[in-house]
């Protein structure tokens, strides 16, 4: 890695949906060739409020935070490390959090000079740290998310190509590199006597990357609540989940559909862990 420009990277995590509740950040830095975890803290989110589904993925709850000092105390030791290159994967997500949560203590956010790991491999971080051949057993734990999009970044720069191959032979007992993405079968079968909600009777289809949560754990919760969870776009179906990276025949076919006049509603995964979370 190059020293002419200090290089770090950033990830937070989240207490909720909203963009000003940051629980947790990291930042590491590149020292030498080596990324080295500067600062990492707890955060006491506003009101300490948490969303239950957050905390089951990140592991911190309303009584690890409770103590912990508010992100605008947080800022003044980590302010400094915005002036160089910034490294994140799925920088748009740290960045809108960040700029969310400053903006809510009356605070701004410098101008950014980042790159993304996510758009630079193509892969969610874990899958991306296994094709790059990196060490990762703490995702969604802030300072392992840091340290590993800094060393994918170092893969990238050196050249090195990620090795798909490694993927494809782990996922070989579900016959697709894409497994992650499938739906297990019983969750495609409605559920009755589910609580009057949105998402009660309509058929539910999901397309792109959810960051919050997997695939099977999203179609679970849709399921609970009523939802006929369905597998493909068709006249029939009432609401798209859109993640990133939707594939763009999904889209296509959800635009030639609306223009026939089928009533076809795309939300977007925080609107969708709204509702789960308003009916938890």
């Amino acid at each position: 890695m190059t020293d002419s420009i200090r290089i770090f990277s950033v990830d937070v995590e989240t207490a909720t949906t909203a963009n000003n509740s940051i629980c947790q950040v990291a930042i590491a830095q590149v020292i030498g060739d080596e990324p080295t975890v500067v600062f990492q803290s707890l955060v006491k989110p506003p009101n300490n409020e948490f969303a239950r589904e957050l905390s089951g993925i990140h592991g911190i709850y309303p009584e690890d935070t409770q103590l912990s000092p508010t992100f605008d105390q947080v800022w003044s030791q980590i302010e400094s490390y915005f002036d160089g290159l910034l490294v994140a994967h799925n920088a748009t997500f740290d960045i809108i959090k960040l700029s969310g949560t400053l903006e809510y203590y009356g605070l701004s956010l410098p101008p950014i000079n980042y790159v993304c790991t996510y758009e630079l491999s193509g892969l969610k971080l874990p899958l991306a740290c296994k094709a790059y051949g990196i060490e990762h057993s703490q995702h969604h734990n802030a300072a392992s998310d840091a340290i590993a999009s800094l060393r994918i970044y170092h893969k990238h720069v050196l050249g090195v190509k990620p090795n798909i191959d490694i993927i494809i032979e782990e996922s070989a007992s579900t016959n697709s590199f894409f497994s992650y993405k499938q739906v297990e079968s019983d969750l495609l079968k409605p559920l009755s006597g589910a609580p009057d909600n949105y998402l009660n009777g309509k058929k539910l289809v999901f397309t792109g990357d959810l960051q919050s949560l997997s695939r099977n754990k999203a179609a679970k919760a849709a399921q609970k609540l009523g939802a006929d969870v369905n597998t493909s776009i068709s006249k029939h179906t009432h609401i798209v989940v859109l993640g990133r990276g939707a594939g763009p025949k999904k889209l296509e076919k959800i635009t030639e559909l609306q223009s026939q006049g089928h009533q076809i509603e795309i939300i977007k995964e925080p609107r969708f862990l709204d509702i789960l979370s308003f009916n938890k």
